[in-house]
C-alpha cells in the first residue's frame, strides 16, 4: 500500500458528516496501522500513518478530541519519524526476524543521500579543480615533489684533453680529464615548470558504489524471509478495488471536503462555547 493511495482511501472514508463518525474511522485505521505493525509491515504502516497526518485529516482538531487511540497512533508516528535518520526504525528492523516488510522510504532517503554526498566520477577537470583527497600522479604537487629531470651535459664541456693536459670543461685532474662540468652548466640553471596537463584523470568514485550496494542488500535481505500466510482473494481484490476508486478521485475534493467540515467544526465549537457560557 504506498501512502498516494492510502491517503485518498482514510481522506474518503474519514470525512464524513458527524464528529464521532469521523472518529471511529480514523480509530479503526489506527488499529489496522497497529496490526500492520504487529505483522513487521512497516510500509503499510507508513503509508497509514502518513495519510492520517496528512493536512486533510490532521486539521480536524474536534475529531481528535474523540479519537481513543491517539497515544498509540503517537507510537507509530515515532517509528517512521525522520529524525537522526530514521534512528527509531532502523532499531526496529535490527531487531526483527523473520517475515517483513521493511520501510523503503528510508533506503529511497538513504540513496538520495548517497548520491549527494558522493561524485559518480573524480577527476576529469583541470587539476586545481580536483579534490584533495584524490590520488593524482600528474597533479602539479605531484610534480613539485619530483626531482628535476636531467638535462644535457653544456656544450662547452668535453672529455678531450687539451695541450696542457686540462679538459676545456674544468680543473686539471691526475688523468688529465675534467671529471666536472663548467661553473656555467644548464644543471646549475632554473629550469623551467613541468608541464601541467590541461584535465586530470577520470576515477571511478567505488566508495559510493560500495555505499549504494550496501543499502541495496539490506533491502533484498528482507526477500528471503516470507510469510505464511494464506491469501484471501475475495478480500484482496475487495481492498485493491477501494484503493483504486479512492485514487481515481481528484485529490483537491479531499481539501475542499476537509475546509468545509473544519468551518463545520468551528461552528459547533462555537456554539458549544457559548452554551456553556449560558450555563446549560
Amino acid at each position: 500500500m504506498d501512502s498516494v493511495r492510502a491517503s485518498a482511501t482514510v481522506s474518503g472514508r474519514g470525512l464524513t458528516s458527524r464528529p464521532g463518525k469521523r472518529a471511529e474511522t480514523i480509530d479503526h485505521w489506527i488499529k489496522v496501522a497497529e496490526k500492520c505493525r504487529g505483522l513487521q509491515n512497516l510500509s503499510s504502516t507508513s503509508a497509514i500513518v502518513a495519510a492520517l497526518s496528512s493536512v486533510d485529516i490532521r486539521q480536524l482538531s474536534l475529531t481528535w478530541a474523540l479519537v481513543k487511540r491517539d497515544p498509540p497512533f503517537q507510537q507509530l508516528i515515532r517509528l517512521t519519524d525522520p529524525a537522526s535518520g530514521f534512528g527509531a526504525c532502523r532499531s526496529v528492523l535490527g531487531k526483527t526476524e523473520g517475515a517483513c516488510v521493511p520501510f523503503v522510504g528510508m533506503y529511497l532517503t538513504d540513496l538520495v543521500h548517497h548520491n549527494d554526498r558522493f561524485e559518480d566520477i573524480l577527476g576529469g577537470g583541470p587539476p586545481a579543480m580536483m579534490s584533495a583527497a584524490t590520488p593524482s600522479f600528474t597533479s602539479p604537487g605531484h610534480f613539485a615533489m619530483s626531482p628535476p629531470p636531467m638535462t644535457a651535459p653544456n656544450a662547452s664541456f668535453s672529455p678531450m684533453v687539451s695541450a696542457h693536459g686540462v679538459g676545456r670543461g674544468g680543473p686539471p685532474t691526475a688523468g688529465g680529464l675534467s671529471k666536472f662540468p663548467p661553473l656555467k652548466s644548464a644543471i646549475s640553471q632554473p629550469q623551467p615548470p613541468p608541464p601541467v596537463p590541461s584535465e586530470g584523470p577520470r576515477l571511478v568514485n567505488w566508495i559510493k558504489r560500495m555505499y549504494v550496494a550496501n543499502t541495496i542488500d539490506n533491502i533484498l535481505a528482507f526477500q528471503a524471509r516470507t510469510y505464511d500466510i494464506t491469501e484471501d482473494t475475495h478480500l484482496y481484490a475487495a481492498i485493491e478495488s477501494r484503493l483504486a476508486i479512492a485514487a481515481g478521485k481528484d485529490q483537491g475534493s479531499f481539501w475542499l471536503r476537509s475546509q468545509e467540515v473544519r468551518q463545520a467544526e468551528i461552528a459547533h465549537a462555537d456554539i458549544r462555547r457559548g452554551l456553556e457560557q449560558a450555563g446549560f
